[in-house]
């Protein structure tokens, strides 16, 4: 599209996102039927867009002109659009095989490399996974030898993110032709902050030399998640020269859209019948991009934030035989982290699975070893009703606590594993630390500010909470702050035991031999 049409959809896309009647497609439909206008006129303004919006089968009588403040406004944000690089193509334009759209909206929204939609592009498809992954997973095998391959051949990459098969894909692309597809309005038309959020989250992910973003969603209100996760997943498949099949459920979205696929005729294969070994087990790739896939053992790993090694002088310690005592202690319980660990941005955590680091499947020990290895409990705000993060105890030793154990349907995790840390009581009350307040909702309103962050609803969902006993202290406990001896570290087996001695110089008890 010429520019002055470029800007004209994006102004009348600004104005008409402020209509909150019209769906995201009668949207785009409107846009798609504009012509250039003059934009030192609000009144002829209103008027191509009223005469897009005929053509487009909708009924604009009853639209105002805007007032003047809302019409400078709304000017000022598709002029900030269109210097930021944003662009419109109509789908119509797009060249085929890729030109069948499985009805989806007339316009796309586009930012980035434009060029890269003169390139074929092969997209990848994976069903939903298991939000817990591993480098070994056989989905993840399977996406990088298809990725490697189909770029070695050739073909770009149609792919997205927000879930983690698509930002695994989007890492290994990156620096080659990447085709993303958004699953809401694109990022750069989005308010700063928001903007801002999905750079330090995914902006890594990608070359912005080499990537061109599409969007069929006009800035305003958007579906519901599922129905746009389902346009998104349709309009990857409707942009690839080629498609392979990693892995894709007999149901859901992907089925969907492979079975659209193969009605359209283009060309489909799967790992199956791709990969040179069994696709039940892990193996090794040479990708040509220099990505060493090997795992790095934990105890000859090099901490870049302390300098240590395994191979440095460490003192000797005891492995305890015997626990902690739960009546001098306070027990913090490690668990598993699917997706990303606080502060880690999507691109970190894909490259870690990626490569094959220590610590990428995110295990309850691996959130243990990051602990001792940032030195440092990060508190967290979830499901704390006051103000501000916390770092959680239990007066529970693991004995006890194994009671209480079970798996939390809502979270989609166990509310407790068998890995933690055992701190002096005494000494983790003179950094702050209180029991947690136990009550019903109008005690936390009578709760001073002061101490809301130690407020827990005594029962909830049918639970006690008050079982766990719970302790707190505000912000993050720096394991610095900490004699040496008001610290032990709890592992289920000697050998984890064994690795945090050796990698740590510290002590550890275990609740099991293995």
């Amino acid at each position: 599209m010429i520019s002055d049409q470029v800007n004209s959809i994006c102004f009348a896309a600004a104005l008409l996102s402020e209509k909150q009647e019209l769906d995201y497609r009668a949207r785009s439909r409107i846009l798609s039927q504009m012509d250039s206008f003059d934009f030192l006129s609000s009144q002829g303004a209103i008027e191509a867009i009223r005469n897009a919006a005929l053509k487009a089968g909708a009924d604009p009588s009853h639209w105002k002109c805007p007032p003047r403040s809302m019409f400078q406004l709304m000017l000022r944000k598709a002029e900030e659009w269109s210097q930021s690089g944003v662009r419109v193509i109509s789908t119509e334009n797009i060249a085929a095989p890729r030109a069948w759209m499985h009805d989806l909206a007339p316009l796309l929204f586009a930012w980035g490399n434009l060029e890269i939609l003169n390139q074929p592009a092969a997209a990848i498809l994976n069903s939903r996974k298991p939000r817990q992954a591993s480098p070994d997973d056989r989905w993840l095998t399977r996406t990088k030898f298809l990725a490697y391959s189909a770029i070695e051949r050739g073909f770009g990459i149609a792919s997205s993110y927000g879930q983690l098969t698509y930002c695994i894909t989007s890492m290994l692309a990156k620096g080659s032709p990447t085709l993303v597809i958004c699953d809401g309005v694109l990022p750069f038309m989005q308010p700063r902050q928001q903007l801002q959020r999905f750079l330090t989250e995914y902006g890594d992910l990608f070359d912005t030399r080499t990537t061109l973003f599409l969007s069929p969603f006009p800035p305003g209100h958007v579906p519901q998640r599922a129905f746009r996760y389902r346009e998104r997943d349709h309009l990857v498949g409707a942009l690839a020269s080629l498609v392979l099949v990693g892995e894709v459920s007999d149901h859901g979205n992907m089925r969907s859209v492979l079975d659209i696929v193969i009605k359209r005729g283009i060309p489909v294969e799967y790992a199956n019948d791709l990969l040179p070994h069994r696709t039940d087990g892990p193996f090794t790739i040479n990708s040509g991009k220099g990505i060493d896939l090997e795992r790095e053992s934990l105890t000859g790993r090099i901490d870049s934030k302390s300098g240590s090694s395994s191979k440095r002088s460490v003192r000797k310690v005891a492995i305890y035989n015997e626990l902690p005592d739960q009546n001098s202690h306070l027990f913090h319980y490690t668990r598993s982290c699917p997706g990303p660990w606080p502060g880690q941005s999507w691109a970190e955590y894909s490259e870690s699975l990626v490569k094959n680091l220590p610590g990428a499947s995110h295990t309850g020990f691996d959130s243990l070893i990051r602990i001792l290895q940032e030195k440092r409990i990060r508190g967290s705000r979830k499901l704390i009703r006051g103000a501000g993060a916390v770092v959680c105890f239990s007066e529970c030793g693991p004995q006890e606590i194994e009671k209480l154990i079970e798996w939390r349907k809502g979270l989609l995790r166990w509310n407790f594993e068998p890995y933690g840390l055992a701190f002096a009581r005494e000494a983790l009350f003179k950094l702050g630390a209180r029991p947690t307040i136990y009550g019903i909702e109008e005690a936390f309103e009578d709760l001073s500010e002061e101490l809301k962050h130690l407020f827990q609803f005594q029962r909830s969902y049918g639970k006690q909470w008050a079982a766990e006993k719970e302790w707190r202290i505000k912000g993050d406990l720096c394991l610095a702050d900490l004699d040496d001896q008001d610290i032990v570290v709890i592992v289920p087996t000697l050998k984890e035991a064994e690795i945090v001695r050796k990698s740590f110089g510290c002590a550890a008890a275990t609740t099991g031999v293995a």
